[in-house]
Formats: structure tokens, C-alpha cells, sequence
């Protein structure tokens, strides 16, 4: 009787299986609620193991984000080489792919660790100056807002889609995700009527010839801050430009205007 052979893993491969467990692990669990055994377990190995290549339950937790950020990375400049359109899409897609568990963790957990809270705000801070510097709008608050909404819905999208999409349709998603954050941001710079009539007090706007109200409004209650700070009550999940009457149009336009989204 012959007993297979057990395959040896080299350091990176086995550093890489560690990581992929802790992921699994930190995700169900949060970082507390996790024991190094179940991370050892979830990896197949056991805890000593593990300790032989991270010292500690923190230096796993970051080794798993910065894992997640240098594949984002990656995959973001393979799709501008390809000269793709939404890169920043089709990135994250491509990570949520083949590490679904690290991706949600770096998007999603580690912004409600006490640990790892200030990473996950320098992550989604980058994110949010380059679509801030490529991104315009005629009202700075409103354009403010609208890039923090953006990355928001891009990421709470690709999540989504993660979870319940086809894997062989997704070419097709990012397509359609592209074109609907380009309608999404032509709608905000669209021209909109002023209120009138009795919404002007409501919108703290001047009646003609009189002071009007100026209490505070969907607008007036917005904070305007600088650029890499996020809008107080912003969510945890993105957008690009180009206008349509519907989405079928965004998404054709989509084919021949590269969208600048993260």
C-alpha cells in the first residue's frame, strides 16, 4: 500500500494559502472573534505554523489588506496597459474574483476595526483624490459629494454583483456599471430648475423682494470639506461621466469614452 506524497509548498505559496485562510476567517469572525486556530484552520496547517510566518494576529490582518491593495494596484495598471475603459472596475472585479474574502475585508471590515480603521481611510482617501482630480462639476460642494457617492456605489456594485453575478457574464457587468455611473454623473451636472413658490422656504432660498427662510435644507446640511477627507454620513461603497437619455445610450457612449472611476 503506498501513501501519497504530501506537495511541499514553497514559502510565497505557503504564505499565500495562510492569507487567503486569515481572509476567510477575519471576515466571518472580525478581528477580535478570531483565534489564531481557526486561521490555522481555515488554512489547512496548524497554528505553529502560522506563527512561523506572521508574528502576530495584527501582522495577518494587515498582511491580508496590503495583499488586497498591491492586487488592486495591479490589476489597475494591466487594465490601463489594455487601454480598457473603467479600469478601476474591472480591477476591483478582477481582485473580488480571485480573493472575494480580501477584497470585502479591505472595502468593507477593516473601516470598523479600532486597528485598522485609519487603513481603510487612507485606501478609500487615494480612491477618492484621483476620481476628485478627474471628476468636475460647476458646484464644489456638489461635486464634493458626488465623488464620495461615486466611489461608494462602484464598490457596493462590484460587492454585490460578487455575490450573486455570473462569473461568465462579467464583461457584461462591467459594461453596464460604466454606463450607469456615467448617466449618474451627467444627471448631477445637469441643470435643475430652482425651487419656487412655497419650496423656497423649505430650500432656504430668497422670496423675490423679501429675505425669504435660510433654514437649513438637503443642501445647506451638507459640510464641504477638502479633498482626501470624507463628507460626514458618507457610506462605505462608487461613479463616472458622460450623459444619456437612458441607459442603453450611456452604455454605448460608454464603448467609446474611457471611464475615470478609482
Amino acid at each position: 500500500m503506498t501513501c501519497a506524497r504530501r506537495k511541499l509548498l514553497s514559502r510565497s505559496q505557503r504564505q499565500a494559502t495562510i492569507l487567503q485562510g486569515a481572509a476567510t476567517a477575519f471576515v466571518t469572525k472580525g478581528f477580535t472573534g478570531t483565534v489564531m486556530e481557526e486561521v490555522a484552520a481555515a488554512s489547512g496547517i496548524t497554528k505553529e505554523i502560522v506563527y512561523r510566518h506572521f508574528d502576530s494576529k495584527e501582522a495577518l490582518y494587515r498582511a491580508v489588506l496590503d495583499g488586497a491593495v498591491q492586487s488592486l494596484k495591479a490589476e489597475f495598471a494591466r487594465a490601463r496597459q489594455r487601454s480598457q475603459s473603467g479600469a478601476g472596475i474591472r480591477s476591483l472585479l478582477a481582485v473580488g474574483r480571485a480573493h472575494p474574502d480580501a477584497l470585502r475585508l479591505l472595502l468593507v471590515h477593516a473601516a470598523r476595526e479600532p486597528e485598522f480603521a485609519d487603513y481603510a481611510h487612507d485606501v478609500r482617501g487615494r480612491v477618492i483624490n484621483r476620481v476628485f482630480q478627474r471628476r468636475k462639476h460647476d458646484d464644489p460642494l456638489f461635486r464634493r459629494w458626488a465623488v464620495e457617492v461615486a466611489v461608494s456605489h462602484v464598490w457596493d456594485a462590484v460587492l454585490t454583483w460578487l455575490d450573486m453575478g455570473d462569473p461568465a457574464r462579467d464583461e457584461e457587468f462591467a459594461r453596464r456599471c460604466i454606463a450607469g455611473v456615467n448617466a449618474l454623473w451627467a444627471a448631477w451636472n445637469a441643470p435643475v430648475e430652482p425651487p419656487s413658490g412655497a419650496d423656497r422656504g423649505r430650500y432656504g432660498v430668497p422670496s423675490p423682494g423679501g429675505r425669504g427662510r435660510t433654514a437649513a435644507g438637503p443642501v445647506s446640511g451638507l459640510k464641504h470639506t477638502a479633498p482626501g477627507e470624507p463628507i460626514e454620513g458618507g457610506v462605505v461603497c462608487r461613479i463616472a461621466a458622460e450623459g444619456s437619455k437612458g441607459g442603453e445610450t450611456a452604455m454605448h457612449n460608454t464603448q467609446r469614452e474611457e471611464a475615470r472611476v478609482g
